[in-house]
């Protein structure tokens, strides 16, 4: 028992424990409002309280995940079968699968209204019938998925990830529009439903029972199951079709009191064995961050609602031509794989050699598998972001001048050239970008460094693995940091030959992770490739290296070229304008403390981490989002000469 103690004890391995029970108890792909709610809560606790080492209470939570689970199973509801996706038709594919598949009146209706409405599109129809969820990984079901329920509003309630498919990457003027693509979503009512008092409503358009009845209802109707008799081996089939020339879809499942007690109480049950789980694990709770971290996930919600509204239904359509969109696509790819065990196909992630950020359509199906279309990952990204930022600027600067920075990251944008500004990171999380998450394992990276700079016990086995794979994940998320990354490994490499040497072959190991990104582009190109071919793309080069040398060999042999150095003047005038001072005055502070003799360890480390990242805008286009992370490293080493250095000054002239 004491063994157990003592490895419970590393929060490496305590917290992943609890994540699982966890998830266990709140079950996978839960979608609801709640799931981020007591999501939140288990982070909040994570971050804010003690674990709670009693073994009378780890022998109660050993108890409550099996009851938890047990009850849960035996709460059954009828399996309503749904079978959805978008539908392109048009002139050009009539030979789609929808038109080979779909009933005729339902095909009809849909590409009548498809050639009316969009008669210049540039969409092409998926090749399945119905889209696949990503409930699918661990749930067969023949269509799209399995529902006990029905309640949706609108399409982003529906929850359908087919909106996002590369297939219907219009944007512009194109058609059709992103958030108008006609879809059809199929119930199928078992045998269950048959002659019971429950009620299906809807507002639109429905074809009904094997007769395909077309009924339009103008407001919410509904058709009683009361007098609807359904064979053990059959179903009632009730189609919804929004095609953009019908009134936008809403639907709803009135169940039984049977069954509405049911399914309220499975979810009842989630939410207290939970909650019991928290109150059980966590005692201890610290105010101070508890408070800290809450006006983090407020602030964070709130301004993700004003960006995006429609994330109060729990789903972005992301924008055509877009990143988010491409990862999105991705990850639906390999959740199709996952489905049917096709781990090569999973592996492969949409792209043989890696184009766009390797890791962040992995990190998405790791959302689908817990929340399945929720956003959730988003607002948890959003949510950790400032505290971190909070915590580097205590360590390096002091409580006071943290809550100052603090300050204006939420709400006074006075460094928002530097990319200190909350907002826009809400604006690139919910556009489905990757340097948010990349940006946050980097700095939650570079607080573990502070740390083990001040504190060799902290410079441990754990906090070694943790320190490089966050690393790795930041590289995999994007790959242009590299160079910061480097930096630190080389200066904590320094500090574990002085405290703690042995901990390198912990960092090896979580940064080895990073591997994955050469080992997947030679297993599906047979080359080496050792980050992305992003890299190596003339569109992403402002200023080639070559041109650098073509340069300094003509300034040796006295045949200077002109052309060459307009080149690579107007590629950094691009990236950094004359005027912009307060740039090149962060960049002569950071090379001035990476080159004094007596820089204190960790803003040395800073200054050369900004100058590596910042220098890469000598070839590269780094403006905007892909320099947030640079200039946000440079302003770190100007507050601390701010403070250090020039407020001294001026009491000094003062006195």
């Amino acid at each position: 028992m004491v063994l157990i103690t003592n490895i419970l004890e590393k929060k490496i391995v305590a917290y992943p424990l609890i994540f699982f029970v966890f998830t266990s108890c709140i079950g996978l792909f839960n979608s609801n409002w709640y799931s981020l709610i007591i999501y939140q809560l288990l982070f909040l606790l994570f971050f804010s309280a003690k674990l709670n080492f009693n073994k009378k209470y780890w022998l109660m939570l050993a108890f409550l995940i099996p009851i938890t689970i047990l009850t849960k199973q035996n709460l059954e509801i009828p399996k309503i079968i749904q079978g959805s996706n978008v539908f392109i038709g048009g002139e050009n594919y009539e030979d789609s699968i929808f038109k080979e598949k779909l009933p005729k009146k339902i095909y009809n209706k849909l590409n009548t209204d498809f050639k009316k409405i969009f008669p210049n599109s540039i969409s092409g129809p998926d090749e399945k019938l119905y889209h696949k969820s990503v409930s699918k990984i661990f749930f067969e079901s023949p269509e799209t998925k399995f529902v006990e329920n029905i309640n949706w509003n609108n399409r982003y309630q529906l929850q359908l990830g087919a909106f996002n498919n590369t297939k219907y990457n219009a944007y512009g003027d194109q058609e059709p529009k992103r958030t108008r693509l006609p879809f059809f979503v199929k119930y199928a009512f078992p045998s269950e439903y048959s002659n019971k008092n429950a009620k299906f409503c809807w507002e639109g358009t429905a074809y009904i029972g094997k007769e395909l009845v077309k009924t339009d209802f103008t407001n919410m109707e509904c058709i009683s199951f009361n007098t609807i008799k359904i064979n053990s081996a059959d179903f009632y089939n009730v189609w919804l079709l929004e095609t953009g020339n019908t009134i936008p879809l809403k639907a709803k499942l009135v169940l039984p009191f049977k069954y509405k007690v049911t399914y309220y109480l499975k979810h009842i049950i989630s939410i207290l064995s939970c909650l019991l789980i928290l109150a059980i694990i966590f005692n201890k709770i610290n105010y101070g961050k508890f408070s800290i971290y809450i006006i983090s996930f407020l602030i964070s919600l709130a301004l993700s609602f004003y960006f995006y509204p429609n994330l109060i239904n729990k789903f972005i359509i992301f924008e055509g031509g877009n990143d988010g969109l491409l990862y999105v696509h991705f990850a639906h790819l390999i959740s199709d794989f996952l489905s049917v065990q096709d781990f090569r196909g999973a592996f492969m992630g949409g792209e043989k050699a890696y184009d766009l950020m390797p890791f962040y359509r992995y990190v998405w199906v790791i959302n689908f598998i817990l929340f399945e279309e929720s956003p959730w990952m988003l607002i948890f990204i959003l949510t950790f972001f400032p505290i971190v930022i909070y915590k580097i600027f205590r360590e390096i600067l002091g409580k006071n001048y943290a809550k100052y920075f603090l300050i204006f990251w939420f709400f006074i944008p006075i460094f928002e050239a530097f990319g200190f500004c909350h907002f826009y990171y809400v604006k690139l999380a919910l556009r489905g970008f990757a340097e948010p998450l990349s940006y946050l394992c980097f700095l939650s990276a570079l607080l573990l460094f502070i740390k083990f700079s001040k504190n060799s016990n902290y410079l441990n086995y754990s906090n070694s693995f943790i320190f490089g794979l966050l690393l790795a994940l930041s590289i995999g998320l994007r790959a242009n940091i590299l160079p910061a990354c480097m930096t630190l490994i080389a200066f904590y490499l320094v500090l574990a030959y002085l405290k703690n040497y042995k901990a390198v072959l912990f960092l090896s190991i979580g940064f080895s992770l990073v591997l994955i990104m050469p080992i997947h582009n030679y297993i599906f190109t047979n080359k080496f490739i050792p980050l992305t071919i992003a890299a190596y793309k003339d569109g992403n080069l402002g200023a080639e290296p070559s041109d650098y040398f073509i340069l300094f060999k003509s300034l040796l042999t006295f045949s200077f070229k002109l052309a060459v150095l307009e080149k690579i003047m107007n590629h950094i005038h691009d990236e950094i304008k004359l005027y912009e001072v307060w740039y090149h005055f962060s960049i002569v502070i950071s090379i001035f403390y990476a080159i004094k003799r007596q820089s204190p360890f960790v803003i040395r480390c800073l200054a050369i981490s900004a100058i590596s990242l910042i220098s890469l805008l000598l070839f590269y286009h780094v403006g905007g989002r892909y320099s947030y992370l640079s200039w946000t490293l440079s302003l770190i080493v100007l507050s601390y000469w701010f403070k250090t250095n020039f407020l001294p000054y001026i009491k000094k002239i003062q006195n």
